[in-house]
């Protein structure tokens, strides 16, 4: 939370949700919530004072800022991803795309000898009961 909105960069800026009832929150000044991370901290072992408490209104606002935020990532994110396949679709064909993949998938089990093949009759004792 803070109430240094102003200082704050457009992009920081849009991560931000106003506080509508700052002043019966308990707040000295207009204050914004910070939602760009999110972070959760065990109650056990914090101390902190407490000096307000938002209102429903608030509440519910920040609940929609925050679902509405991580619906603009995930169609950001989305975004990038179809654009980073439609460059390799036109780069290669299925068979080199498996191609590469196959030799990824070999490298990995060459750098990790602790991972085993699936359908190897060494690991039969591996696999889980049913």
């Amino acid at each position: 939370m803070t109430s240094q909105y102003e200082k704050k960069s457009a992009y920081i800026k849009q991560q931000y949700y106003p506080i509508q009832d700052w002043q019966s929150a308990g707040l000295k000044k207009p204050s914004w919530v910070d939602l760009g991370n999110i972070y959760r901290f065990p109650k056990a072992g914090l101390n902190f004072k407490e000096i307000g408490h938002l209102s429903k209104l608030d509440q519910n606002k920040i609940s929609d800022f925050t679902l509405d935020l991580e619906s603009k990532r995930r169609g950001k994110g989305q975004k990038i991803i179809q654009q980073r396949l439609s460059k390799r679709k036109h780069k290669e064909s299925k068979a080199e795309l498996t191609q590469r993949i196959q030799k990824q998938l070999k490298d990995f089990a060459k750098h990790n000898p602790e991972v085993k093949p699936k359908n190897n009759p060494e690991n039969k004792n591996d696999q889980p009961n049913n």
